[in-house]
């Protein structure tokens, strides 16, 4: 989720795993602008581990324009690094 904080309650009863990060503030810091995709993005790998950091960072290479490139760069790491993940039960 899109959030400052942690929220104080589980936000639905089926919610077995919750993860939080900051990704419109990041986005606003490193590229200007709420364009919270690549922030989202390296939080998704930091919670499920499907997919290395790293491989997606090449793939950055070859999609950006050198002008977009670094931005979205460190909206990557920064979602992957500052998101933090709940895990509620055995859900």
């Amino acid at each position: 989720m899109n959030l400052p904080q942690i929220p104080e309650k589980k936000p639905h009863e089926n919610t077995g795993v919750l993860a939080i990060v900051d990704a419109t503030s990041i986005a606003l810091k490193e590229i200007g602008r709420p364009i919270t995709n690549t922030v989202l993005l390296g939080a998704l790998l930091h919670t499920t581990g499907w997919v290395k950091l790293d491989s997606i960072l090449k793939v950055f290479k070859s999609y950006y324009s050198e002008k977009l490139l670094e931005g979205n760069i460190r909206c990557a790491k920064r979602g992957f690094e500052e998101t933090k993940v709940i895990r509620y039960g055995d859900k």
